[in-house]
């Protein structure tokens, strides 16, 4: 709870059923995969909410995705939990390429995710790691013409799964 009033988190995300922006419901996901996945989904709309009403970007340290997660998760004890199957690295391999991430992380570039010396260790932690490099990324992207890919939930799991792999 601390840590979403010091990142500003409640400035746009109630934690009350009906809510506007309730983050509530986020509690059913236990993979935080999904999270990471609903966050590049709604990354674009947060941060151009935010950009228009003067919130600075907000970034996530060491574990501190993880107990964001926590947290949330632990508003929603009774609520029946949504799981996502384990990811697929052959299947992540082709999506990395099918997606697009290849073209700004290719194997051997400066952004080759393959070798990041400090590629998270946790799910969570890559989940903050995503969205702290979310708005570089997307600001990149718009710059070379390339739209943003969509990302189902197993694909996320998938790209998941081959990154880490790697490591």
């Amino acid at each position: 709870r601390a840590l979403m009033e010091t990142k500003g988190c409640m400035k746009c995300h109630a934690l009350k059923e009906g809510a506007r922006g309730d983050l509530s419901r986020w509690g059913m996901y236990v993979n935080p995969i999904l999270w990471a996945q609903m966050m590049w989904t709604h990354g674009p709309q947060m941060e151009a909410e935010m950009k228009k009403t003067g919130i600075p970007v907000v970034e996530f340290k060491g574990n501190e995705m993880v107990d964001l997660i926590a947290y949330i998760r632990s508003l929603s004890a009774k609520v029946e939990k949504v799981y996502l199957s384990p990811g697929d690295p052959q299947a992540g391999v082709k999506l990395f390429t099918q997606k697009g991430c290849v073209q700004c992380h290719s194997a051997g570039g400066n952004l080759d995710l393959t070798k990041k010396k400090d590629f998270p260790r946790t799910l969570a932690q890559l989940a903050g790691m995503m969205w702290n490099h979310s708005h570089q990324m997307w600001r990149g992207m718009k710059e070379k013409g390339i739209n943003l890919p969509s990302l189902f939930p197993q694909e996320m799991s998938d790209i998941t799964a081959y990154l880490f792999s790697t490591h």
